[in-house]
């Protein structure tokens, strides 16, 4: 009987893991029927996940790639930029400086802002944000045409940037270590690039293009298309191409430059050859002077004259008070005393062409003045050792090089619009005791070696 319960247990179990094994295989066909009919009516399941799979190596391929993409701004890389939000339409946006829209964004204006053809102005004023950056949203939103964008740095951009002193000479230095700024963008007329150190900011300086200036449109231009870009491969290889069309303009020009000069010969004034200037005329007290340039003895003064700004010995003094704005302003002084019982004059100081020139000459007897006219306005470009920055003067077909004794300053005055309407305007200036003594010496030993000549 023991035998055969045993065999009687063993035939029960094994029918019951029978039962329980055929319950299981019956559990899972009715499941996958129901799973196979909700997915038929769902279009969700285990169907999906090839697409799942696929859209994630999209997205991983479209971040490898954005991660290429270089940008800086001013000198700084994206990465180095904590913040850049731009005000624009009554709202803000915030980019994401490792993507692609970022990145091309922050390049594409620091290209436009570097650009060696564009120059700036310095501008007194600028955003009156009262001391508080954070008005800059309110600014925006009651200007909603403009665009506002706000930058903040881990370091303090490091670009050169060509700025207008005065009326005539322009300074490629670098931009003052600041570590915010605000650009500012009118509708086709005005940019202005301010900056400013940490929150205060009354230490700030603020310049930007003259109103009009027709390269605003382009920018305008730029950024209405930026939103609509889906190819940045295609943007970033078009800003790559733009940048080196400039930088082969720019060696062109320069190669034209050195090409003109060969021609010339080595006699120059700062890089403009003899041949290209039509008069150089020597003023001093009563006496003028045409000098010929086609001979040794012009050709050495010529030298003489450009070695002053040429070399290293000197740093650069720029918009100088020179002898002629005082004798100027002297006479304009008198005449208002003679008006109106000693007012100050209304109408600023004006020179009169080249009668003022001899005049000051007759009066200011103790200094020399050269007057340089070109056929065409050259670009003088001259290299401040001390500030390590560039000093360009181009548009003036007029120079008068002035050696003033009591001031102790040698000056270069550009001008333009022929002698007649010559006006003076001091754009840059040696003042070294040493300089106007140098002057003296090898003026002196010039005249001793072509005396009678």
């Amino acid at each position: 009987m023991k035998r055969i319960f045993l065999l009687a247990a063993f035939v029960m179990n094994i029918v019951l893991l029978s039962g329980c094994e055929g319950n299981k295989v019956g559990v899972s066909e009715e499941n996958q029927k129901r799973t196979a009919d909700s997915l038929q009516e769902t279009g969700e399941g285990l169907s999906d996940e090839p697409q799942v799979i696929t859209e994630r190596n999209q997205n991983d391929r479209q971040e490898a790639q954005e991660s290429e993409f270089k940008a800086e701004f001013l000198g700084v890389d994206s990465s180095k930029i904590q913040t850049c939000r731009i005000y624009h339409g009554g709202i803000q946006e915030e980019l994401d400086l490792a993507s692609a829209k970022g990145k091309y964004f922050v390049q594409m204006l620091s290209d436009f802002l570097k650009d060696p053809e564009f120059v700036f102005g310095e501008l007194e004023g600028g955003l009156m944000l009262d001391n508080d950056v954070g008005q800059l949203e309110e600014e925006a939103k009651q200007h909603t045409e403009n665009y506002y964008i706000f930058f903040r740095f881990q370091e303090p951009p490091t670009a050169a940037l060509s700025e207008m002193y005065g009326n005539c000479a322009a300074i490629t230095r670098e931009i003052s270590p600041f570590d915010n700024m605000i650009v500012y963008v009118e509708p086709e007329e005005w940019l202005v690039l301010e900056g400013f150190w940490g929150s205060d900011y009354r230490a700030y300086r603020s310049f930007g293009f003259w109103p009009g200036d027709e390269r605003m449109g382009g920018l305008w231009q730029r950024f209405e298309a930026w939103k609509d870009i889906t190819d940045w491969q295609a943007a970033f290889d078009e800003l790559d191409m733009e940048r080196e069309a400039r930088q082969a303009r720019m060696e062109d020009k320069k190669a034209e430059e050195m090409s003109k000069r060969a021609a010339e010969g080595e006699a120059s004034f700062l890089g403009v050859g003899s041949s290209r200037i039509m008069s150089c005329k020597m003023y001093h007290g009563a006496s003028q002077e045409e000098l010929d340039l086609t001979t040794e003895r012009g050709k050495e003064l010529l030298q003489m004259l450009s070695g002053f700004f040429e070399g290293e010995e000197y740093s650069y003094e720029y918009y100088p008070k020179s002898s002629i704005d005082d004798f100027l302003l002297e006479e304009e002084l008198e005449e208002a005393a003679a008006e109106n019982g000693g007012g100050e004059p209304t109408d600023g100081i004006e020179a009169d062409g080249l009668s003022d020139l001899e005049r000051v000459a007759a009066d200011r007897e103790e200094n020399y003045y050269f007057l340089l006219q070109f056929a065409e306005p050259p670009d003088i470009t001259l290299e401040d050792k001390e500030e390590e920055s560039v000093v360009t003067i181009s548009g003036y077909d007029i120079v008068v090089f002035e050696v003033g004794q009591k001031g102790k300053r040698v000056i270069l005055h550009p001008g333009m619009g022929g002698l007649k309407e010559l006006s003076f305007d001091s754009s840059i200036g040696i003042r070294k005791q040493n300089a106007v003594k140098r002057f003296l010496e090898e003026y002196e030993a010039w005249e001793q070696e072509y005396k009678g000549q």
